[in-house]
């Protein structure tokens, strides 16, 4: 007959001193639990409270700047920001500010709304610079590199600004750009336009006066009042004024002529003699070239364009 075995007395106090321990382990699990949820409702509480706190009794807004602007009146700018000493640094609408402005003022380019501590505002401001007047008809207008419409009306032209005929100002008010997708026309010959000042201030070609881009295939320019140049396309600008430098450099400081550099890759600049008068060029009878001054050559340089004197009905005499 078997006999039943009776637990050591051993593992029956092993078991019993398990028991508490594991009961105590998770004890402290659930007190750190309780005191983790504790220190996050009250993190949660604190930056509510901070956050309230900072969009409406601190960060008050002491003072509005404006930075790098002549043309407009820093009132009147921060007038149309809508921002008011007062106002929290913090629920500033930047976007909304910048686009209000930038519609309003025609000569401001870009204009950044900076946020500063101790809280004040700071309007950048970057002008507009005019780099050419377009003439349409009667109306006169002074647009940016990019053809931004500046102003229009009866203009102060600076003389180093050249005026651009064959652009059009019909229907534009001051801030438009006038080579929209919507007007290709324009689009078309402001880079036509693009192309020449680029060359030009690659070439250190100037100064020029006039340019008319009426024509796609044949673009014209005045220099220094008293030279017309006839360039063709746009096509290798930077070539035809190069040569056409130097054909003028052989030329006297007084003459007056057109030029025809339409045909420059053979190296040919064809030449007539007349008058030029607020850009229009008048030939003179029979072509006759004026007298050389002192000192100047016959011919071109060594290296330089051929020049070929033409007669007004364009034959080669």
């Amino acid at each position: 007959m078997s006999r039943k075995r009776n637990k050591t007395p051993s593992s029956r106090v092993g078991t019993r001193d398990k028991t508490p321990a594991r009961q105590q382990a998770r004890r402290r699990r659930r007190r750190t639990g309780r005191r983790t949820l504790h220190y996050l409702l009250l993190l949660f509480l604190v930056t509510g409270a901070g956050a309230v706190l900072s969009l409406t009794v601190f960060f008050k807004i002491e003072d509005i700047q404006v930075i790098g602007v002549d043309r407009y009146e820093p009132d009147r700018i921060i007038a149309v920001s809508g921002i008011q000493i007062g106002d929290n640094l913090l629920r500033i609408p930047t976007e909304e500010v910048e686009k209000e402005i930038l519609e309003t003022f025609p000569y401001i380019e870009s204009v950044k709304v900076v946020r500063r501590f101790p809280p004040r505002v700071e309007l950048q401001v970057t002008q507009c610079t005019p780099s050419a007047a377009v003439l349409d008809g009667n109306l006169l207008g002074l647009i940016t590199r990019e053809g931004k419409l500046l102003e229009t009306g009866d203009l102060y032209i600076p003389p180093e600004i050249p005026i651009i005929k064959g652009l059009s100002l019909d229907g534009f008010a001051p801030g438009d750009l006038l080579g929209t997708d919507d007007h290709p026309e324009n689009q078309e010959r402001l880079r036509m336009l693009d192309y020449l000042l680029d060359a030009a201030e690659k070439t250190g070609f100037g100064p020029i006066t006039n340019v008319d881009v009426s024509d796609r295939l044949n673009m014209k320019m005045v220099y220094e009042a008293r030279l017309v140049l006839e360039l063709g396309s746009e096509a290798d600008m930077e070539y035809k004024l190069t040569f056409l430098k130097e054909v003028i450099d052989d030329l006297g400081p007084e003459d007056q002529a057109k030029l025809d550099a339409t045909n420059v890759r053979n190296k040919r600049i064809l030449v007539k003699w007349g008058k030029v008068e607020n850009g229009v060029f008048t030939p003179l009878p029979n072509n006759s070239k004026p007298a050389l001054e002192s000192g100047q050559e016959e011919t071109p340089k060594e290296g330089s364009a051929a020049v070929t004197s033409t007669s007004p009905e364009g034959q080669t005499p």
